[in-house]
């Protein structure tokens, strides 16, 4: 958002303002990741769990 009013306003160029979005899409997609090993590894420790009964 910062980056996109800069270019906006013409302080910063179209080359940063991308190099802010691909950090942007890149976090973002590393903080699903995160949450998607989460997910998976709470289902198989509950398998584990499970067969364990």
């Amino acid at each position: 958002q910062k980056n996109q009013t800069k270019y906006f306003e013409g302080i910063a160029s179209s080359f940063e303002l991308r190099e802010a979005q691909l950090q942007l899409y890149s976090a973002q997609n590393n903080y699903l990741r995160s949450i998607q090993d989460v997910i998976q590894k709470k289902l198989y420790l509950e398998t584990l769990l499970n067969t364990a009964q």
